[in-house]
């Protein structure tokens, strides 16, 4: 290539490289867990990248370059429009395809060029930064919680444990608030399944995955901190690192069977595959369906499907991976299906959503 040539591709694929980057710094903690389908995502597109490079006219290529870039804007277009309080996927659309323009049209100035390709210089090398920073800081042990009375204790009668999280739930003493339920028949049921029914159960965690880690580490977890991402990295890491987390270690002390059911944000594989129930959506697939869906929601397309659906009024037009997610996310039916699998001691762990 000529140095002309050279220059281009390297602006080029500064353009290419920006949303995988933003994409990586923005879903670290979830991205960490599938860095190896994030690769593999961003190898094909970069072999993809080189291809049109030399199949394509420069002209033609660094303007299909500008509006790949333009279109990975989108979700910031539109947080930051939903901030000022224009919410309208219509405006935030037109205002993409405003920035489109304004770049291909400016691109032929010499210093908006210049001041263009130092802005993805920099911003390139801030976010590849972040990562590491990210990437250093990361220490769980003053995250653990410290040993307490329940650590040592010893069951009497070793039956087997099903923890259901049933997300959004009210407790049994609000339902009769909304509907006429009699709750007394209700517990009463539970308690003839020789079941322990505890009264007046309340959470005091402002997030889902707070309730997680109180659960793990038998103690109340509080915001610290850290970004909520966090606590999703940490949860993943203490189910799969049983021994760093009080309840899992009490279970293993009794000699109790650990045993996961995933769903499409907390995927087996990605946990401890041996103590993970098998079910047909947690097979690990040639592709991860899940983070090419949330790379593709920094695009319109969520919000564009969303406008169809509402304009048809048809909610069978489906989003990326959404015809598997009931499947993926019954917790319920992965255990049934499993049920003869189960050892006589274990303790299975449920999130319905």
């Amino acid at each position: 290539m000529t140095n002309r040539k050279s220059f281009y591709f390297f602006f080029s694929l500064l353009l290419f490289v920006s949303p995988f980057i933003t994409f990586y710094n923005s879903n670290f903690y979830e991205i960490i867990f599938y860095v190896n389908d994030f690769l593999f995502l961003f190898i094909t597109c970069l072999i993809l990248f080189v291809s049109f490079f030399f199949l394509i006219k420069q002209k033609y290529f660094i303007i299909l370059n500008i509006l790949y870039f333009s279109i990975f804007k989108y979700s910031f277009i539109s947080h930051a429009l939903e901030k000022l309080g224009f919410v309208n996927f219509f405006l935030s659309l037109t205002t993409l395809l405003f920035l489109f323009f304004f770049l291909v049209f400016f691109i032929k100035n010499k210093n908006f060029f210049k001041f263009f390709f130092t802005f993805l210089i920099l911003s390139t090398v801030f976010l590849t930064s972040n990562v590491i920073i990210k990437t250093l800081r990361i220490n769980f042990e003053k995250y653990e919680a410290n040993k307490n009375d329940f650590i040592d204790l010893k069951f009497k009668n070793k039956r087997n444990i099903y923890y259901i999280m049933v997300d959004e739930m009210l407790s049994l003493e609000n339902f009769d608030k909304i509907e006429k339920i009699n709750i007394n028949k209700i517990k009463e049921n539970y308690e003839s399944l020789d079941a322990k029914v505890v009264n007046n159960i309340s959470s005091t965690a402002s997030e889902t995955i707070l309730n997680y880690l109180n659960i793990l580490n038998l103690r109340e977890t509080n915001k610290i901190d850290q970004s909520i991402n966090h606590y999703y990295f940490l949860v993943k890491y203490l189910f799969n690192n049983t021994k760093k987390s009080q309840l899992l270690t009490i279970f293993e002390k009794n000699e109790y069977e650990i045993f996961f059911i995933g769903n499409q944000w907390l995927n087996c594989n990605n946990l401890n595959p041996k103590n993970c129930l098998k079910f047909e959506t947690d097979k690990k697939k040639f592709f991860n369906l899940y983070l090419f869906k949330n790379f593709l929601y920094l695009t319109p397309l969520k919000d564009f499907t969303l406008f169809i659906r509402q304009a048809f009024k048809n909610n069978n037009i489906l989003l990326i991976s959404e015809k598997n997610a009931f499947y993926d996310n019954d917790a319920i039916s992965k255990l049934i299906k499993n049920f003869s699998d189960l050892s006589e001691k274990n303790f299975s762990f449920l999130r319905i959503i």
